[in-house]
């Protein structure tokens, strides 16, 4: 379940089997009457030029409105009955290109009307406004606060890891290696090093950025840019790829330490990290 914060009253719920995705767009007529679209199709792999292509997917397929069906409770077209099954009409087309949960954009055409937005997954006991992607006073790090299970496909027979992260801890450092009482989001200059402990073992992840301060190196580990999670004095996981880790409900990772990570991997890798984490809602 999708929404927009352009359109806080439009939901979108999208569901995917078997490489075929159903989309049941939940909106209103001109005159504030409720109205629904739909579409179907398969949702096909796609590689826009971005040197990551994993997670990218596309959705390009016909629009239906519904209309003219019965109110809840009725029996729907019975002998007599005025009330008819709903007409489903073609009214246009929509595409929506996804790249993993970090952006999902669609693009609707109907007639000559062009609608775009980019969908928030729908979260639960947060209301309308959903829950923001980011810790509450920084732009620069995802909110990983909350319960999350690792699991390695290329490994199906590793267990899961699990791990409860409490909110981040911040430290940051200037370029002239003097502590910074208050992070500045995409400071160049900056050092940041944030840590989530995991509330039920001594497991932490711990993300770094624009490691360039020589007294935070005493304490940051050889090699770590991104994140990585220590669990037991061992690194088991890490992900410096921005996109693969700004997401609401998803983790991607490789296994073991940020510096085992080559370059290759990341750029001609067509599978990505093999180890994804999911948010436990």
């Amino acid at each position: 379940m999708y929404w927009s914060p352009s359109r806080p009253s439009n939901l979108y719920v999208i569901e995917y089997q078997k490489g075929i995705m159903a989309l049941v767009i939940y909106s209103y007529d001109a005159q504030g009457r409720p109205e629904w679209f739909t579409a179907s199709g398969p949702l096909q792999q796609f590689h826009g030029g971005s040197e990551l292509p994993a997670d990218q997917a596309i959705f390009d397929a016909s629009l239906t409105r519904a209309s003219g069906g019965p109110p809840l409770g009725t029996q729907g077209h019975a002998p007599n009955d005025p009330l008819p099954y709903p007409n489903f009409v073609p009214v246009g087309r929509v595409i929506m290109s996804f790249y993993a949960e970090a952006a999902n954009d669609i693009h609707i055409r109907i007639g000559d009307v062009d609608i775009y937005d980019e969908l928030q997954p729908f979260n639960f006991g947060y209301g309308s406004i959903g829950r923001d992607l980011y810790i509450p006073w920084e732009t620069c790090w995802p909110d990983l606060t909350g319960e999350w299970v690792f699991v390695d496909r290329a490994r199906p027979t590793q267990p899961a890891w699990r791990y409860r992260f409490s909110a981040p801890t911040v430290r940051a450092w200037d370029r002239f290696d003097q502590p910074v009482p208050t992070p500045v989001c995409r400071d160049s200059y900056q050092t940041q090093w944030i840590e989530y402990k995991d509330l039920n073992s001594n497991a932490v992840m711990r993300c770094v950025q624009a490691k360039d301060s020589t007294a935070a190196s005493t304490i940051l580990p050889a090699g770590a840019l991104g994140c990585e999670v220590v669990d037991g004095g061992t690194v088991v996981m890490s992900s410096f790829v921005w996109s693969y880790r700004q997401q609401l409900k998803r983790f991607r990772a490789w296994p073991g330490p940020a510096a085992n990570v080559t370059v290759d991997q990341i750029l001609n890798d067509p599978n990505g990290p093999t180890i994804t984490g999911y948010r436990v809602e």
